[in-house]
């Protein structure tokens, strides 16, 4: 119980008290409680600043792991074979306030999970391969609207993961980022800018916005993930395009800050009505797609019929709903009567319904998308105007 007295106050880089001290349940009578008595007896103050106590490793059913059991699970095992990265995520991942469970099962889980976390790295940083920050970025009043939504969605992941850390509480950091990797950048973002990103022209203000966003998201989640998983954020790290006073490595880069220039409260409380309205669209899109009257949710019609007020709402957003619904053609209708009798009724936003149908025109073979003007320029017989406009432009250069 006298350690603390010794180490802290014999080494000039430490200082009495400590910080924390970490020990298992089975010390609170022990290391925890003597540590507690010599130091009121001989300094009157407690030797630590917090104390936290952790469960122990059982099996995936709750069995203390020995050998004669054949149930011990080597770390080094584990590394060999999914790579430290997962540990780390498991010890995380993990609420040790009570007993860790540890089984092949519970590390495949922690396999996917690690895989989310590397593949939204990946998506983001294959889309920056031609964004150079100190010369591409576009200035936050620029930013497309749902661009902007996604920054304050940032700052808010910011403030609650490290609020998790502060309190030690890493599962629920992990859980955050898990949820926000998943939900949404992967199902939501992501695969909402695919079409700014891979189809509009490469210098344009919608597709540099949408890169200045994936850009500082990156930098973000490389700074907040690297405590979990170290050699990949690392890795991520490097492959994020160069600014000037960019830090070697992501170990000497500083924690991530929340910036209060970039939140919106108002922003997002209107995005999150939005996404309600979203919610509602996809799930007649897989209703018409069960019902074979489209194939591909980016060959349809979305027609949405609703109250006045919501019509109103909805035509207030710069976003193209054909860009946030990922579809061909959106239509709006004020709804006085019944709707159409094939529209299906919305489950999140009260009087709407949504009609579905196969988009007028013919499939550009650049975007993919059904329009009019495919065929309108005999140079590009199989190409949309939009896309005819940039593969000129591009034959150009």
């Amino acid at each position: 119980g006298s350690t603390h007295r010794i180490v802290l106050e014999s080494r000039h880089e430490l200082s009495w008290p400590a910080d924390v001290y970490l020990e298992g349940s089975d010390q609170h009578r022990g290391w925890f409680n003597s540590s507690l008595m010599v130091a009121v007896a001989t300094k009157g103050a407690a030797p630590y600043r917090i104390v936290i106590t952790h469960g122990f490793v059982v099996d995936e059913e709750g069995r203390a792991m020995h050998k004669s059991l054949g149930n011990v699970v080597s770390p080094f095992e584990v590394i060999d074979r999914y790579g430290a990265d997962v540990l780390r995520l498991w010890v995380c991942s993990s609420s040790y306030f009570e007993d860790v469970r540890l089984g092949s099962d519970i590390l495949k889980r922690l396999v996917d999970a690690y895989f989310r976390f590397r593949n939204s790295l990946r998506f983001a940083l294959g889309n920056l391969h031609d964004f150079n920050p100190d010369a591409d970025r576009v200035p936050y009043e620029q930013l497309m609207e749902l661009d902007r939504y996604m920054l304050h969605r940032l700052q808010c992941v910011i403030a609650d993961v490290t609020k998790h850390f502060n309190r030690f509480e890493f599962y629920r950091a992990f859980q955050l980022l898990q949820r926000f990797c998943a939900t949404e950048l992967s199902a939501f973002y992501f695969d909402v800018l695919k079409d700014r990103l891979y189809v509009m022209p490469a210098n344009s203000i919608e597709r540099r916005s949408a890169q200045t966003v994936l850009f500082e998201i990156t930098a973000t989640l490389c700074r907040i993930l690297f405590p979990m998983i170290s050699h990949t954020a690392e890795e991520a790290w490097q492959h994020l395009p160069h600014w000037d006073g960019k830090p070697e490595s992501v170990a000497l880069a500083s924690w991530a800050q929340p910036k209060d220039e970039w939140m919106d409260e108002r922003l997002a409380s209107r995005y999150e009505q939005l996404l309600r309205v979203r919610d509602d669209v996809h799930r007649a899109l897989e209703q018409a797609k069960r019902q074979e009257r489209v194939t591909n949710p980016l060959e349809a019609k979305v027609e949405l019929y609703a109250p006045a007020e919501v019509i109103t709402f909805l035509q207030s957003f710069s976003t193209p709903l054909t860009e946030l619904f990922i579809v061909s053609a959106t239509a709006l209708h004020k709804m006085d009567g019944s709707a159409p009798e094939d529209a299906i009724p919305g489950e999140e936003v009260p009087g709407l319904h949504i009609r579905i149908t196969l988009a007028p025109g013919d499939k550009c073979a650049r975007c993919w998308q059904r329009r009019e003007s495919v065929g309108c320029d005999s140079n590009f017989p199989d190409l949309c105007a939009r896309c005819a406009s940039v593969v000129r432009a591009l034959e150009a250069m």
